[in-house]
């Protein structure tokens, strides 16, 4: 299985939002940045550059873009039916 299904497949359905810190933040820059949309260091700190990845996938879905991991962010990327390749090419 392609490592950004596995990325994604990790992500939980739980909010996340500016200056969250933990293993659920890896996990998410993770997938943001197996998709391109984050070039930030896999911290774990919930920052400005994952807030920003968040959004470009929130507008890409045409959601709110309000910098939340939400519900919404995670069932949109774990439905989504596309091959990663595809997946990647969304945010360059």
């Amino acid at each position: 299985m392609h490592s950004l299904y596995l990325a994604i497949n990790e992500l939980e359905p739980i909010a996340l939002t500016f200056d969250e810190q933990g293993v659920d933040v890896v996990t998410l820059q993770t997938a943001l940045r197996l998709l391109g949309c984050y070039s930030g260091e896999i911290d774990g700190h919930y920052g400005v550059k994952t807030r920003a990845a968040v959004k470009a996938v929130q507008e890409y879905f045409e959601l709110s873009a309000t910098g939340i991991f939400d519900t919404k962010v995670w069932y949109m990327l774990s439905s989504w039916n596309a091959s990663p390749e595809k997946m990647m090419q969304a945010f360059i």
